[in-house]
């Protein structure tokens, strides 16, 4: 057992000395591919240390000299991560009818069009005689809306 303690003592020496190689030589390379690979700059950070943190847990099964190719791979998938998350998070904050989740997703002039979009709305609901009149409808709004379609299933004005 005590002929095993020093082997086992090199072995993690070993492990962490290709880990923090690894972090010096390609922390940089692999921020900026995750930014590449269309990961948020307030993310990129993060995803470049979840890929080293990958490494230093499977870094017994990666073959010396493949440290790069195995981590570029690893940035592929945690960046795919990365994007499904942040889809997900601006899903729920547009569901919940609150502020957009960030500025450089919105397209410029987004925020004008739906202030313009807004304002005809209100226009609208202000002055119901400003709304299209309907032609062989039912009388209301919108027959398609309000199931004209269910009455023997004919419509006149699509």
């Amino acid at each position: 057992m005590t002929q095993a303690l020093p082997l086992l003592i090199s072995a993690v020496v070993e492990r962490s000395d290709r880990v923090r190689a690894a972090v010096e030589a390609h922390f940089d390379a692999i921020w900026r591919f995750s930014r590449r690979m269309g990961v948020a700059e307030r993310d990129a950070e993060d995803a470049a240390q979840q890929v080293f943190l990958v490494f230093s847990q499977k870094v017994d099964t990666v073959t010396t000299g493949a440290e790069r190719a195995f981590l570029f791979a690893t940035a592929l998938r945690v960046a795919a991560d990365c994007r499904k998350k942040s889809n997900r998070a601006r899903e729920v904050m547009l569901e919940g009818e609150a502020q957009p989740v960030d500025d450089a997703h919105a397209e410029p002039g987004a925020e004008r069009a739906l202030a313009e979009a807004a304002a005809r709305r209100a226009q609208t609901d202000r002055h119901p005689a400003n709304r299209p009149t309907e032609i062989a409808g039912r009388d209301g709004p919108e027959p398609t809306r309000y199931g004209d379609w269910e009455i023997n299933g004919l419509t006149s004005d699509f």
